[in-house]
């Protein structure tokens, strides 16, 4: 019964760590995209921003420096780009993975935007001034859990 007690104690004080210590490999990320000029009424453009966390943060991004409590997905749509604007996107919190989807659909002529994702300090993806011609569209999805 000593030696069992003793044992409890020794794994209470530095036994295994806590099972999500450590799980979030994402320190840091950040996301900036524009949209050159503005869109036209038909026109469709859609950025999501969606983070996962171990701990369950109140606050997992900020966009253009602040904090947007309670929400794991941002998101911007076409009525958010006007006269060539940027946006900044970084998670307040490290995160497990990070899902990122992009629509773009040129209705009424063509658009041109741009994507970087930096990820623990690491470019990883720079589309810079993609044109999406008039009559077609640019979808894609990245995942990111490192």
């Amino acid at each position: 019964a000593v030696s069992g007690v003793f044992l409890l104690a020794a794994c209470s004080k530095g036994g295994a760590p806590d099972p999500v210590d450590g799980m979030d490999k994402i320190k840091s990320s950040k996301f900036t995209i524009k949209v050159n000029g503005s869109p036209e009424d038909l026109d469709h453009i859609v950025f999501v921003f969606a983070g996962g966390a171990s701990n369950h943060p109140d606050v997992v991004w900020k966009v253009n420096g602040v904090e947007r409590p309670n929400e794991n997905t941002v998101g911007f749509g076409t009525e958010d780009f006007t006269s060539s604007t940027t946006y900044m996107i970084e998670s307040a919190a490290p995160l497990l993975s990070i899902s990122v989807g992009i629509t773009v659909m040129a209705v009424e002529g063509p658009l041109t935007f741009s994507y970087k994702a930096e990820v623990n300090g690491k470019t990883l993806k720079d589309i810079k001034d993609q044109t999406v011609a008039e009559g077609s569209d640019f979808n894609v999805n990245y995942s990111y859990t490192e």
